[in-house]
């Protein structure tokens, strides 16, 4: 949980200010601890990672219907979910839950912590929801949750050469040429 926390934090300070985080807390119920807000300047984040407890036990269908409500209406760019959990959980239609999210946008990447994980499950779970597996030890796990916020965040910069088009004259471009 310490080396979750410290990931969370981590992957928060390379974000920019403007890019929303939501942080959703899972055991046998689903609780959102920071419902979707902008980073700004983390002081949000950081008090939500503090109300990180271990709880009971993993209900991983609980979690994903609670993301699919937490992602309901967002209008992000890119929606990217990141599950941290062993993924001993009870048995349920997750092919319907990955397949809600994937029509609402939503990427799913999974991280298996622990000694003993399913990792069949999260490796499925990544898979459907077109995003990466990964096992993680703690004290790999912050590097790793850092890794994976780069990967997604770097998806969405585009370098290219682009020719600008006037659509709407304006005074202010007046002396630029065609």
């Amino acid at each position: 949980q310490e080396a979750a926390v410290a990931g969370l934090l981590a992957a928060a300070a390379k974000l920019n200010p403007w890019d929303e985080v939501g942080i959703l807390c899972f055991d046998d119920k689903a609780d959102w601890i920071l419902p979707f807000t902008p980073v700004g300047d983390g002081k949000e984040i950081q008090s939500a990672v503090r109300k990180i407890s271990a709880g009971g036990g993993t209900e991983l269908a609980t979690g994903l219907a609670a993301a699919i409500r937490g992602f309901a209406g967002a209008e992000a760019v890119r929606r990217h979910m990141v599950i941290v959990s062993d993924g001993m959980t009870i048995s349920a239609d997750f092919a319907a839950l990955c397949r809600r999210l994937q029509e609402m946008r939503v990427t799913i990447t999974t991280i298996g912590v622990g000694y003993d994980i399913n990792e069949s499950l999260l490796r499925d779970l990544a898979v459907m929801g077109e995003g990466e597996f990964y096992r993680a030890d703690q004290a790999r796990l912050p590097q790793v949750i850092v890794a994976e916020t780069f990967r997604v965040t770097r998806e969405l910069i585009q370098e290219d050469i682009f020719t600008p088009v006037l659509r709407i004259p304006a005074d202010f471009l007046g002396g630029l040429p065609d």
